[in-house]
């Protein structure tokens, strides 16, 4: 089975819910596949079903992975690392140290991450990724956990005159609520964006 073969089986079986299969597909693939950028794609999926388990720490764990594997003009798996820890322990935005408990996982400086995490995303913006919707999704969502509502509804609105898909807004919507249930002080900006992308879904 190809590699490309194999995220399909796993998107097919993660729809069917049969999520440890998914997985499985995966870290086989992972396994025997000698691209470093095709390894992040595969763990960026895998992090997601691992997220669907509930399971946080095997989640985080695999985004970091494909975080280190990661391209640089590719943020998807290091924005996701940092949402899933903060999904994990809220207090990770004013404490780094909030994940002492799980020290399986790397140790990350969250709100540091996030502020050099914008303005790598707004150059992005301007630049290569100066039509990609996911691009101006990630940097609204970034912005929101920094507390930059300006950047917010600029990144949202660029994001809209890419013209994307239903899904996308559906994604953003759904992690960005989650985030918003969380006792945090970005959670009035992050309810504000919710409201913004439920209009539009």
């Amino acid at each position: 089975m190809t590699t490309a073969e194999a995220k399909q089986l796993a998107q097919q079986q993660r729809r069917r819910g049969e999520l440890d299969v998914a997985a499985k597909t995966l870290a086989d693939a992972i396994a025997i596949e000698p691209s470093p950028e095709v390894q992040a794609d595969l763990y960026g999926i895998l992090g997601g079903i691992r997220r669907a388990q509930g399971d946080l720490v095997a989640s985080a764990a695999a985004y970091d992975a494909g975080y280190h594997r990661e391209p640089v003009q590719n943020t998807y798996n290091e924005l996701n690392r940092l949402v899933v820890r903060i999904l994990l322990q809220p207090r990770v935005l004013s404490d780094s140290n909030a994940l002492r408990e799980y020290p399986e996982l790397e140790t990350v400086d969250v709100p540091h991450a996030l502020r050099l995490l914008g303005p790598q995303l707004r150059q992005q913006t301007h630049t290569s990724r100066n039509s990609d919707y996911w691009a101006f999704g990630d940097l609204a969502l970034t912005s929101a956990l920094t507390g930059e509502r300006e950047e917010v509804f600029k990144a949202l609105n660029d994001m809209q005159a890419c013209t994307p898909p239903a899904e996308a807004y559906r994604k953003y919507h759904e992690v960005i609520a989650e985030l918003a249930t969380l006792e945090t002080p970005q959670r009035p900006l992050l309810t504000e964006a919710k409201k913004w992308l439920a209009q539009r879904m």
